[in-house]
């Protein structure tokens, strides 16, 4: 956990919060381009996880993700496109 470099992100997941969602150009100021290439990210805070994240993430650096994120994370194989593309294809054959 010691080495997130996102002072705001070692806040809010240290917290107990979960990355829900990551949105691309969701800051395209200059100042936004040239610290997070345009990204930014929404948090949420689960009254009923946030004591469990909060130490598991003290504990080993658990980053506790929504289903979106970890869809991004994927290998492209496994992304919802391909398997939708998967099928689609299986459904004509």
């Amino acid at each position: 956990a010691a080495g997130r470099a996102d002072p705001v992100a070692r806040f809010h997941l240290g917290n107990g919060a979960r990355l829900e969602r990551i949105n691309w150009l969701g800051n395209p100021s200059p100042r936004g381009i040239s610290e997070s290439f345009g990204v930014m990210v929404n948090y949420l805070y689960d009254p009923d996880a946030i004591e469990a994240r909060h130490e598991a993430y003290l504990r080993d650096g658990t980053v506790a993700r929504a289903t979106a994120v970890d869809q991004l994370l994927a290998p492209p194989s496994q992304s919802w496109l391909a398997r939708r593309t998967r099928s689609l294809i299986a459904a004509e054959g």
